[in-house]
């Protein structure tokens, strides 16, 4: 069976929206996992799409109390 990719929407405000669309199932992991097929997004009111700079492996991360996607140095 193949990974899930997950959309996740965060809504401020009917003018301020930001997300996610990750490359595979979430899970609990003390260490990034995914692939650069995910990606962050934001409609400020425009749709702006942050894809994976190839500057590190840094995808997904989460456990019982956070989620990070995406990271730098």
């Amino acid at each position: 069976m193949g990974q899930t990719r997950n959309l996740i929407p965060i809504i401020f405000s009917s003018f301020q929206v930001f997300g996610a669309l990750t490359s595979c199932s979430l899970k609990v992991s003390d260490h990034f996992y995914g692939t650069g097929e995910s990606l962050l997004f934001s409609f400020t009111p425009d749709l702006q799409v942050y894809n994976w700079t190839g500057d590190n492996m840094y995808f997904i991360k989460g456990n019982n109390e956070s989620l990070s996607i995406g990271a730098g140095e």
